[in-house]
């Protein structure tokens, strides 16, 4: 069963065409890379998988119901509640802890509820954060607040992780640790993964790995 398929869909800018024809699925609960030289669309397609942009033609649906066709608060709305991310840069705010950074997305569509707090600090002792819940990013290693990214964005029990260069700003062993985590959090939350690395030891360590060239996907 696919949580989320491209069909024939394009991206484009004017005249430049970012995108072209891709068609796709991902499957519940799979992992996968994404592959290909820079300028080949990885984030774009990424930034469409996420209803971050909006495709130029063609159809995407989640879990079954296309949803190209939803305004900004809609896609919004959409984001919070049914998918996660993952960037390059971990977008922390330098003013919150640990804890409260990763309770973000529950605060902004309302309050974080006795059991929003429980799972966080559970996820946050999952990834070996237990004794940095208080901690502001300042106080953390660019690792650790990667690993408080990842726990932000699994808070909603996301159907869907899309972790775009995750491990691009992060040294080796830190790398390593966290497509470890991506990894095993994949199984345990049953969370399809999608990854946009550089890196062919990441790529080749998700189940599936989709290329990009030009736009469009090689077969």
């Amino acid at each position: 069963m696919a949580i989320m398929s491209l069909s024939n869909v394009s991206k484009s800018y004017g005249e430049l065409t970012v995108l072209d024809g891709v068609s796709l699925e991902i499957g519940v609960g799979e992992a996968v890379a994404v592959v290909g030289p820079s300028g080949s669309g990885k984030s774009t397609l990424l930034h469409l998988m996420g209803a971050l942009d909006v495709p130029s033609s063609g159809e995407i649906a989640y879990n079954g119901d296309a949803f190209g066709g939803m305004n900004e608060k809609q896609r919004a709305a959409f984001r919070a509640e049914q998918l996660g991310f993952v960037f390059q840069a971990h977008r922390l705010l330098p003013q919150c802890s640990a804890v409260e950074n990763t309770l973000l997305p529950k605060l902004a569509t309302g309050k974080a509820s006795a059991d929003d707090e429980q799972r966080a600090k559970a996820l946050l002792q999952r990834v070996g954060l237990g004794d940095r819940l208080q901690h502001r990013p300042g106080e953390l290693s660019g690792g650790e607040c990667q690993r408080v990214a990842l726990v932000r964005a699994l808070i909603n029990r996301p159907g869907l992780l899309l972790a775009d260069e995750p491990t691009g700003a992060l040294d080796e062993a830190n790398a390593d640790g966290l497509v470890e985590l991506l990894l095993q959090l994949n199984k345990e939350e049953g969370t399809a993964l999608v990854v946009v690395t550089h890196d062919p030891d990441v790529a080749a360590q998700m189940g599936r790995t989709l290329r990009l060239r030009a736009g469009r996907l090689e077969s």
